[in-house]
């Protein structure tokens, strides 16, 4: 849908903090159940910029932190793979007008 806000300055600095934030919540809480901490991670965002930005451009892979969320030591934690859908396009949003669904109760 066109609109949104624009992925720069400001707005594109706090979307990527909550992005990397949200990577290290995710890394933290599969370390902390046992889940391997290698696999790639599934980021997901109401905007595509932002999405293509975290797994294409951003320029330092966020890190992994321990099951104790303190950041292990730089030369020990492997960069975050990070995967994400088709970020050509924006993605659908249910408040769209033209979207073909069952519609929201």
């Amino acid at each position: 849908k066109p609109g949104g806000l624009a992925f720069a300055g400001d707005t594109a600095a706090a979307a990527v903090t909550w992005g990397v934030n949200a990577v290290n919540c995710a890394v933290a809480t599969a370390a902390a159940h046992g889940v391997p901490t290698d696999l790639p991670v599934y980021f997901a965002s109401d905007s595509n910029h932002t999405a293509a930005y975290m797994v294409h451009d951003f320029p330092h892979a966020p890190q992994g932190h321990g099951a104790d969320g303190a950041a292990p030591a730089a030369d020990r934690a492997a960069p975050v793979r990070l995967a994400t859908t088709d970020t050509r396009r924006e993605p659908l949003h249910i408040d769209y007008g033209g979207w073909r669904g069952r519609p929201p109760r």
